[in-house]
Order: structure tokens, then sequence, then C-alpha cells
């Protein structure tokens, strides 16, 4: 009876011992806890810590800035939190700039900050106001280019008088000036040809009417560089000798030379002064059968004349 008894209380006492000792590793593991100790005794460090632990930032022993390894790539973090002091345009090359339209310009702004520039309209210029960039329609002040002159606002600039003897130019042959250039132009409209045997222009085929024809028909056309006076020159002959054959210089379609003709069926030479040519009048020879059983041919049809300057006598 005794020895049931002190086996009992054995058991109790056991079984008291154990709860104490249990409710102090309890306490040990809550002071620890509360003090970020690991069991032996350090503080919690990454590895001590479950990937699902949610630990409040405030806990968290920050005496080292965040680094990029630090940083998961799909974290979203708010522009604002990042330090952005030293960054460079590199730094956000992967950013897509939301509003932006097709040829936007991106720029600093006023305030240091890169944004949009949206596209001018056609014609427009890129222009800088008041020290920002700006599209605007493209404008030219007048008669502000200096050693330029112009007339109204509607006028082109040209050169002055001074610049013109500067600028050579080889019209009409060698250098010269302008200004020499101009004088000789100014020859050249006053000027006017007179009939010489010196040849400007040579039609030389042999050219007949396709059938006996009694009508004037156009075998050859030669247009005149200056106005004047312009010899003409050609030689026909007679397909069959019984009847008479015709030629005549035209102007512009209208008969302005004398009638040449001949019954030889050997080419006569034939020749024509023709006075009032203006410059790009067309000179034509036409060619006529007075008889619908012969046919007339033509041939070396040449315009002949010289260049004179007109002059003037002032005082004989």
């Amino acid at each position: 009876m005794s020895i049931d008894v002190t086996y009992t209380f054995v058991a109790m006492t056991i079984a008291r011992a154990s709860e104490v000792n249990q409710n102090f590793t309890d306490l040990r593991d809550s002071i620890r806890g509360a003090h970020h100790q690991d069991a032996d005794g350090t503080k919690l460090v990454n590895a001590d810590l479950d990937g699902a632990a949610a630990v409040a930032y405030s806990k968290l022993a920050l005496s080292d800035s965040i680094v990029n390894a630090d940083i998961n790539t799909s974290a979203a973090i708010a522009w604002s939190k990042i330090n952005k002091s030293g960054s460079v345009l590199n730094d956000v090359g992967d950013v897509v700039i939301t509003g932006a339209a097709t040829q936007d310009i991106l720029h600093r702004n006023g305030s240091s900050q890169w944004v949009n520039l949206a596209k001018g309209s056609n014609g427009d210029v890129l222009s800088m106001v008041a020290g920002l960039l700006t599209w605007q329609a493209p404008s030219f002040a007048h008669n502000d280019a200096s050693g330029l002159q112009g007339g109204t606002a509607a006028q082109y600039y040209h050169l002055t008088s001074a610049q013109h003897t500067n600028v050579t130019s080889t019209l009409l042959g060698g250098t010269s000036t302008i200004a020499d250039t101009l004088h000789r132009h100014s020859l050249l409209n006053d000027a006017e040809v007179v009939a010489t045997d010196d040849i400007l222009a040579s039609a030389d085929t042999e050219r007949s009417n396709t059938v006996a024809d009694t009508s004037w028909s156009l075998v050859k056309e030669i247009t005149v560089g200056l106005p004047g006076q312009y010899r003409f020159t050609w030689e026909m002959k007679s397909s069959g000798g019984w009847a008479t054959v015709n030629s005549r210089v035209y102007r512009n379609g209208s008969p302005v030379g004398t009638t040449k003709s001949t019954t030889s069926t050997s080419y006569v030479a034939q020749t024509d002064d023709v006075s009032g040519w203006s410059t790009g009048d067309s000179a034509q020879l036409y060619i006529q059968d007075s008889d619908t059983h012969e046919n007339t041919f033509i041939q070396l049809f040449k315009v002949k004349a010289a260049f004179v300057p007109s002059t003037a006598v002032v005082t004989d």
C-alpha cells in the first residue's frame, strides 16, 4: 500500500517538472523571438525565415540600403520610391512613354523633365522660341540679309550692282562678269541678221511630191533664231521636163518669197533673200507641179545670214 502511494507521488512530481520545463522553454523561445534571435543566440537572417513569412517592414534592420540584388524583377515599385539622382537617359531606355504619337519628339522642357513635343504640321520648321523647342510656320524677314536687296515683300532677294560685277559667267563664250554678259545679251536683243552667204542651217536631203500635184506642198522647214533678213538657197528640177515645176519660201505657213520655176530635168540652183523674220519663225519651202504628169524635186535647202549688232549714226 505504501509502495503504491510513493510511486504515484513520484510520477506526479516528474510530470509537473516536465510541464514546468516546457513552460521555461516556451518562455525562452518567446524572449529569443522578441529579440529576433535564433536558437544559437544570434539575430535572425534570411535563411531563418520561411519564404511565406509576413514580416513587418518596421521590424527589419535597415542599416544598409536595399540594392538591385534585393529586388525581384517582377516587383512593382512606385516611381516616387526610386532614387533617381545620378541617373541618365539610358537608365530608362526601356520605358514606354504613353501618349506619344508617331513623329513626336522626346525632349527636356523648362522644368528639366522629359516630355513629348507633338509633331508639327506639314511645312512647319522646328524653331527655338524663348529657349524652348516649338514647331511653327516658316517666316522670312525682308531686306535684313546683309549685302542683298529686294523690292516689295513679295519679291525675292537679288544681288546688288556691286555683287553683279563679282559673279562670273561663261554665257556667250569666255569668262566675263555678269555686267558684261548682260551687256552682250542686250546687244543680241537689239541685233538683227542680214542676208549673206554664211550658212546657218542646211536641210540637204532630196525631197519631192509623192504624186504629181498642182497644189502647194511643204517639203522643207527650218526655225530661224534671230530677227532680220535671211538668204535661202536650194536646188530644184522637174521629173520629166515637159511641164513647169515651182518652189517658193513660206513663213509660218504663208508665202513670202518669190516663186521659182524650171522645166529642167537637172538640178538648178535657186536663191531668194527674204526680210521681216522674227525669232522663232519657221522658214519653209513649198513645191508645186503645174501639170499632174510632172513631179518636183528639191535638195540642198540652206538658210544663210550674218549677225550684225545694231548701229546708228548719231552725228554725221
